[in-house]
């Protein structure tokens, strides 16, 4: 059980780092912030729900340690 939890959440946090990294670059070409916050969160949500109904294989983050 360990395992898929582990696995689970390294792909929520590579769900939220795509997610940030499209609100960065969103926000560096100068789009309203409004709208910018909007596709982050959605991108992040599509991510997750792909998945969970989509079975969509996400890499994991690793930090080294």
């Amino acid at each position: 059980m360990t395992a898929s939890v582990t696995a689970v959440g390294g792909t929520c946090g590579s769900a939220v780092i795509a997610g940030i990294a499209a609100f960065l670059m969103l926000q560096a070409v100068r789009m309203p912030r409004r709208w910018v916050s909007h596709w982050g969160v959605l991108l992040i949500v599509a991510l997750r729900m792909g998945r969970i109904y989509g079975r969509w294989h996400l890499p994991a983050l690793q930090l080294p340690g």
